[in-house]
């Protein structure tokens, strides 16, 4: 029984970390979406030639950026519960 116990322990860290993978792929999208945030932000206060689409660029990145934020958590917690109880 310690074989088939021990194979599907690898086949959940396989699996967890997996997701850690796709964790660490939305925390880069992240940082992504901060640089753009702050860039058009930077854009929006020194007076640029179109404040209208600046502004809509920064809801733009603030919604990647809620949404890459919410898929690493997510992830890190599908990967902490297969740890835990798979």
């Amino acid at each position: 029984m310690g074989l088939f116990s021990s194979s599907k322990k690898a086949e959940r860290e396989a699996q967890a970390q997996k997701w850690e993978k796709h964790a660490a792929k939305a925390d880069k999208q992240a940082a992504e979406a901060r640089q753009r945030l702050a860039k058009h932000r930077k854009r929006l206060a020194s007076g640029s030639d179109d404040p209208a689409a600046d502004r809509y660029m920064i809801r733009d990145a603030e919604s990647d950026l809620r949404i890459a934020e919410a898929n690493a958590r997510d992830f890190r917690k599908n990967a902490e519960s297969i740890r835990k109880w798979g």
